[in-house]
């Protein structure tokens, strides 16, 4: 089974505590995850260090997104919001258990 989340029980900037569907409780580091890589300097990724913007994080029952922090172009050319979210196996790599 692959690990999906299925609940956020709780936003502690940088963290989000989360259920999985395997029915852990793991703490995703969003610091960790931004810091060892480049995605602190790009542009919608760098707007979740702002813990306003951080704390409207939602779930689809699979991942953790934020609801129109990215924009894609579609078929006929124009510019649409969309969300930012994360490979949820990535947030699972960069989660620690709850113990």
């Amino acid at each position: 089974m692959l690990p999906r989340i299925n609940e956020i029980l709780a936003i502690e900037f940088p963290k989000v505590k989360t259920r999985w569907n395997n029915h852990e409780v793991r703490w995703v580091n969003f610091s960790k995850i931004l810091t060892d890589s480049d995605l602190k300097t790009v542009g919608n990724f760098s707007k979740l260090l702002n813990k306003e913007i951080f704390s409207q994080v939602k779930t689809d029952g699979r991942t953790l997104f934020w609801d129109k922090m990215a924009s894609i172009q579609d078929y006929d050319g124009t510019i649409k919001l969309a969300p930012l979210d994360f490979c949820p196996d990535v947030l699972y790599q960069n989660s620690e258990l709850e113990v």
